[in-house]
């Protein structure tokens, strides 16, 4: 499947998801895998943008709740939803949604500069393009941290890995 709007960037593999109503999409390449969701520890001291952590195979990685930065309606963790496992240039990150797709190949547009989003954290959407009878956007996983909130995030998380092994731990919980 290909998106139908005129491109001005090459052609990109994109996995698509949704949140409440609304379809996003991330470049498959920095995607890992989908799974369902599991048991999230809170991470005290973290963004408001990150729900906590899960531990995946002794790698604790951040889970962020992408609908805080849309703006959208706060949802509760619910056993139908999945975490989509991401690698950034920074981090390893699990995303918290609501479904996933097929994987389509991206031919749309990048956001034309100097437009007024239409609702907040579209300065993190990479482009837009029709999928079938509506509208996606490509988000940016690079983007989603402000930078106050990397360096919170590094800090809750080195926090939490330094009480636990004190604890005798092998996990921050």
């Amino acid at each position: 499947m290909t998106t139908s709007a005129q491109s001005n960037q090459p052609p990109l593999d994109c996995l698509p998801f949704v949140l409440d109503d609304r379809t996003f999409a991330l470049p498959l390449p920095m995607v890992e895998r989908v799974t369902r969701m599991v048991a999230v520890i809170p991470l005290p001291g973290a963004p408001a943008v990150v729900r906590g952590i899960i531990d995946l195979a002794g790698d604790f990685v951040p889970v962020v709740d992408p609908r805080v930065r849309f703006g959208m309606p706060f949802v509760r963790i619910l056993p139908y939803q999945q975490l989509v496992i991401l690698r950034t240039s920074r981090r390893r990150m699990a995303m918290q949604v609501d479904g996933t797709g097929e994987v389509f190949t991206w031919t749309g547009e990048a956001p034309r500069s100097g437009a007024e989003p239409p609702w907040p954290g579209l300065e993190l959407v990479a482009g837009v393009a029709h999928l079938g009878e509506g509208v996606v956007m490509l988000h940016d996983p690079d983007r989603f941290f402000l930078p106050d909130e990397e360096t919170a995030l590094d800090q809750a998380l080195e926090t939490a890995l330094v009480q636990g092994h004190a604890q005798g731990q092998d996990s921050p919980a």
